[in-house]
């Protein structure tokens, strides 16, 4: 069984301009290797900067990856096996057989960033119980869909209490993110607003300094309850152009960083140089807001999706590296659904239903796309095959938390080309789509209330058959009303220096398992 776990890339015209930038602004000579071994110079994920490191309001990619390394969570995914999960905080992580009820022990003598003090079971029922809290608004309450409340037995135990069953808070909260511990005393010390960009946790780094645009910084925490990172500091740069980090990786000022499909075979020739290439759980797609016309006519949706050459975009935009997608979930993720049709470009289908649907000559439209290099050449691919059925796109640059406030916009009509980065559990895929998530996250927004339902039950479902069978109704339901286009789940290669042994878990690039090469 495949599993998809991976990084990212971009376009050429914007890239001159921003590689001279980076070339005057981070120009230096190669770092002395002695300093290098003690500090880690790694690529934003994304290349994007974060807005808050805030646990219930943590939207961003590179957000999540260094929460993962900043606080501490009752169980983390095991790096070596990621569809199992490892202690960490806790001692004792036993779950009845009803799967409503966690029994935990924590380690004792964890402490928090800081001098707040040690972490006890009261920090974890403020935690999670506040993501919860209605008046909080959490971006992901989901993830704890079933939460009733965290009863304290002791300092070091408790109980996690679900209302029903949940079986995504195995696989989507408790070992990730929403899985965080906070510091009550920190938090309520601090207050929201500060700790947002002052957080304190008690995972292996210590948050040290955010510099908007520039660089995030993290240190060491050498009280940490478990084995010391080798790297004594990590600084992360947000660059978007992953030709642009090429160039800061080769001046030395990044010793990590994904690089773009173009560039492989070059790190490849390097002596100090191991390319890692990586499968990712990220979902691209062309999509369509459903709520405006044209797209509004399932027909013209329909038109799109003949006019469309999806395996020439795998070709031209991801080099071939990497198949196409049918639909939403991927081969080794519960649910997949593997009779998914594959549909081929068919021009003369399109231009009849363009024409059934009043559009015989054709309209004009916008198309934003993310501007990363994958998600770019397949805008500018696609917008070459609707042009040959009338359809003239004028193609839209989004980057970062822009493509949220503009995509999220009831009233905006047009196409896009967006993605989403995911985890292994199959509601988390599912939920971006639902009639809960228009205005926000549902780009397309589409409503429909027996995929709404749907997304429920399985949510719930307890027998792992049942709830893929459920997905899989999802889907079908998906292709029946062509909510989108999928294009790919992405292919990401990075490349490190030799003296790094990077662990990639899934999506994230967890820095605290970035090690020195023996």
């Amino acid at each position: 069984m495949k599993s998809y776990l991976k990084g990212f890339r971009l376009n050429k015209q914007i890239v001159t301009s921003l590689v001279l930038a980076v070339v005057l602004v981070l120009a230096v000579s190669y770092v002395a290797l002695a300093d290098a071994h003690h500090v880690l110079r790694t690529r934003a994920r994304n290349g994007m900067d974060i807005n808050t490191l805030d646990p219930a309001h943590m939207i961003g990619n590179e957000e999540d990856n260094i929460g993962l390394a900043i606080y501490s969570r009752l169980i983390e995914l095991d790096p070596d096996n990621p569809a199992e999960y490892r202690m960490d905080a806790a001692e004792v992580f036993e779950m009845n057989e009803a799967g409503t009820e966690i029994y935990f022990e924590l380690k004792q003598g964890i402490q928090f960033h800081g001098g707040y003090g040690e972490l006890t079971a009261e920090d974890v029922k403020f935690s999670y119980e506040r993501l919860v809290d209605p008046a909080v608004e959490a971006a992901y309450a989901d993830d704890f869909a079933t939460l009733d409340r965290v009863e304290v037995i002791d300092d070091y135990s408790g109980r996690i209490i679900l209302s029903d069953v949940f079986p995504g808070i195995m696989t989507r909260t408790l070992p990730l993110l929403r899985g965080s511990i906070l510091s009550k005393d920190a938090f309520e010390e601090i207050g929201a607003e500060m700790f947002a960009t002052n957080p304190i946790g008690s995972g292996p780094y210590m948050f040290e300094e955010w510099q908007p645009g520039e660089k995030i910084i993290l240190t060491r925490n050498d009280d940490y309850y478990r084995d010391l990172p080798d790297f004594e500091r990590v600084e992360i740069y947000p660059i978007v152009e992953e030709e642009a980090a090429e160039v800061a990786f080769d001046v030395g000022e990044l010793n990590e960083t994904r690089i773009s499909l173009d560039s492989i075979d070059r790190y490849e020739n390097e002596d100090d140089v191991i390319v890692h290439e990586l499968d990712m759980l990220r979902f691209i797609w062309i999509g369509f807001n459903h709520q405006q016309p044209p797209f509004d006519d399932i027909r013209v949706r329909e038109a799109m999706r003949y006019a469309i050459d999806v395996d020439e975009i795998i070709e031209g935009a991801f080099r071939g590296a990497t198949e196409r997608a049918n639909t939403i979930l991927p081969p080794g993720i519960l649910g997949h659904w593997a009779d998914a049709p594959a549909y081929q470009q068919d021009t003369a289908r399109a231009r009849e239903l363009l024409a059934e649907a009043g559009y015989e000559d054709g309209f004009a439209t916008k198309m934003a796309s993310y501007a990363v290099s994958t998600e770019l050449t397949t805008a500018q691919i696609a917008q070459y095959h609707l042009t040959q059925v009338g359809v003239r796109p004028d193609i839209e640059l989004v980057e970062g938390g822009q493509a949220y406030q503009l995509l999220r916009q009831i009233d905006r009509p047009g196409m896009h080309v967006a993605s989403f980065t995911l985890n292994p559990d199959p509601g988390y895929w599912t939920e971006w789509y639902t009639n809960n998530q228009i205005g926000s996250w549902n780009y397309m927004h589409w409503e429909n209330d027996e995929f709404q339902e749907l997304h429920d039950m399985a949510n719930l479902e307890p027998d792992r058959d049942r709830r893929a069978e459920l997905y899989i109704e999802m889907q079908e339901i998906m292709d029946e009303e062509v909510v989108f286009i999928p294009i790919s789940y992405d292919i990401g290669v990075h490349a490190s220096r030799d003296y790094i042994n990077p662990t990639y878990l899934y999506h994230y690039s967890l820095y605290q398992h970035f090690e020195l090469a023996e």
